[in-house]
């Protein structure tokens, strides 16, 4: 697979990358995004789609193959919680804590 390629050779090129550009490589990590559910042919569910990326994802260190549509549910996750935060206002985000 090609991002384990990209990875290994982050890897020996760290102290090159570290150098030149201030950027530790040492534990960087890839991102597969494949296609949609809605467009599985065969009599598959997307739970079963996700439980076997699930599956696939245990024994890949450093690589996480995802759906399109679970990056976009993650996406809209991390927006609502983004919204809520600047909507509850800088009162409630105080690091004092309650007495």
């Amino acid at each position: 697979m090609k991002s384990l390629h990209y990875l290994r050779v982050m890897d020996e090129s760290r102290p090159t990358k570290l150098a030149d550009h201030g950027v530790d490589t040492r534990r960087a990590s890839a991102a597969v995004v494949i296609g949609h559910t809605r467009f599985v042919s065969e009599d598959i569910t997307p739970q079963e789609i996700a439980e076997t990326l699930w599956t696939y994802n245990a024994h890949a260190a450093r690589m996480e193959v995802i759906t399109y549509e679970s990056l976009l549910e993650s996406a809209r996750r991390m927006l609502a919680l983004s919204s809520a935060r600047q909507d509850s206002g800088p009162s409630d985000q105080s690091d004092e804590p309650a007495t």
